[in-house]
């Protein structure tokens, strides 16, 4: 199993990552959903994709810190960071239509997910972090991809802080539409059926051109990520 579960709401292609209990990120779940975008792009059935996750708790937690191979750390952090970068660059060549369903907590990397779809739909009991400073890690990635959509100040806040975003706040900072959590996915699929109806090759070529920068971004964040990791520091 993956943890990658899908289904679809008639052009809606539903992908759920499905790892209890906080739905985190390992290399399984980042090749199998790398593997369904890349099909879910050549598929004229799928008009557009919501990722959401399992339960009411948790979104994603992020990258899954547990190592049960008992991998060396220099092999381990390179295996991590290409995880996270494949999704990262499959949600950002993705030329349709994709929502954020963020039912609970998107930690980390969970958060930098779902702040690069083309909309996020948040529950109320949702929040959003960017915690690694509490465990001794920098979050270059999540810095650029945060200061690129709400700029500098509230991405130095929550990543110097680590503090949580509640779900009202990132409505008001214009990032998610709040809804209850019994709304969660109907909204998220309203959302992503009114996109779908826009004319789909102007959509793309809007899509591309805000991603410019946002991948040039991500680029530098990840080149300064890996020599900061070949430091050991």
């Amino acid at each position: 199993m993956s943890g990658l579960v899908q289904h679809r709401e008639g052009g809606v292609l539903v992908l759920t990552l499905d790892r209890p209990k906080a739905n985190a990120i390992d290399a399984a779940i980042g090749a199998a959903f790398c593997d369904v975008m890349r099909h879910a792009a050549e598929d004229a059935s799928v008009q557009a994709v919501v990722l959401t996750g399992a339960g009411d708790r948790v979104f994603c937690a992020g990258a899954d810190l547990k190592n049960p191979e008992n991998l060396p750390t220099e092999i381990l952090g390179p295996q991590r960071a290409a995880t996270l970068g494949g999704m990262l660059d499959a949600m950002l060549d993705f030329p349709k239509p994709l929502v954020a369903a963020v039912n609970g907590a998107a930690v980390g990397a969970g958060a930098m997910l779902a702040l690069l779809a083309d909309r996020v739909v948040v529950a109320e009991s949702g929040r959003f972090s960017l915690p690694e400073i509490d465990v001794g890690m920098p979050t270059f990635i999540g810095l650029a991809i945060l200061s690129d959509l709400a700029g500098s100040a509230l991405a130095a806040d929550l990543v110097q802080s680590g503090r949580a975003m509640a779900a009202a706040e990132v409505a008001s900072r214009g990032l998610a539409k709040c809804v209850p959590a019994h709304a969660l996915m109907s909204s998220a699929l309203e959302t992503a059926r009114m996109l779908a109806g826009k004319n789909p090759v102007a959509f793309a070529a809007n899509k591309h051109w805000l991603h410019i920068t946002r991948r040039e971004a991500i680029k530098l964040a990840t080149a300064a990520s890996a020599a900061h990791r070949a430091r050991g520091s």
